[in-house]
């Protein structure tokens, strides 16, 4: 079944947690890091599910947490060190990352090489809100 909730959304201030997991602050105190104190991001997730994940604004993160998929996508699994045992999380069947980037924005940061390898690229056109022609208003009915 398809989920759209697999989703990082990139910004200036995206850490490497919000792409790869984080903790339950209270639980940790508690009872110390465990599988049940993780909390996995969407990615992480979708990784579990072998599901689909998205990562929408890939050029707004700073380029050391864009560096933090290149594991992910190259590898399909993410290591949790802090966890004795079975610390490693594998990608199932089917799992992979659509991202999406806009180059034209100020403050945008460039893909490493290395990230732009394991991405496909697909170009959309810039929408423009030009204003249309008379014969083509009169067409629609206008």
């Amino acid at each position: 079944m398809a989920n759209s909730t697999y989703v990082v959304q990139g910004t200036a201030g995206t850490t490497e947690d919000q792409i790869k997991y984080s903790w339950n602050v209270a639980m940790v105190i508690a009872a110390g890091q465990s599988q049940d104190s993780l909390i996995p991001s969407p990615l992480m997730t979708a990784m579990q599910s072998g599901a689909m994940g998205r990562f929408e604004e890939l050029t707004r993160c700073t380029p050391d947490v864009q560096d933090a998929l290149i594991s992910i996508l190259s590898e399909k699994y993410v290591a949790i060190p802090e966890l004795k045992g079975d610390n490693v999380v594998f990608a199932k069947p089917g799992f992979n990352v659509i991202a999406t980037a806009n180059s034209r924005d100020r403050g945008v940061n460039e893909l490493s090489s290395a990230l732009k390898r394991r991405f496909n690229f697909v170009h959309m056109p810039v929408v423009t809100n030009k204003k249309q022609k008379k014969s083509s208003c009169s067409a629609l009915g206008n």
